[in-house]
């Protein structure tokens, strides 16, 4: 856009960038989700002081799950899978469970 009106353009809204918005939206996902290593954490990266959160989230390895966190404790977990899954479910360093799962299956975790 011609933000200063020096082009003629009919297009003058000041210029701004997606990339930024992105890479916010990224690191808030890489504090809730890690995937890796056969490893998919929950709450890698969260601040002492969030005792309580939850969120949906689509993984790398293959699934959405949607998590929900009181107390630092994990309280419910559903896992869906869009591909097949073979993965060792982690809350911080804690392993909570290997999952196995197959595209179109799904697992509550409480």
């Amino acid at each position: 856009g011609d933000y200063q009106n020096k082009l003629g353009l009919i297009f003058t809204y000041r210029p701004f960038t997606l990339e930024g918005n992105i890479c916010a939206i990224d690191a808030l996902q890489e504090m809730m989700l890690y995937d890796g290593d056969g490893k998919t954490i929950i709450a890698p990266a969260i601040p002492d002081t969030w005792s309580d959160y939850s969120f949906k989230l689509r993984s790398k390895n293959g699934f959405v799950i949607e998590a929900k966190v009181e107390n630092g404790r994990l309280i419910n977990a559903v896992l869906e899978a869009y591909k097949d899954v073979d993965t060792e479910l982690c809350l911080g360093n804690l392993s909570v469970r290997h999952v196995k799962l197959s595209s179109g299956d799904s697992l509550n975790i409480n």
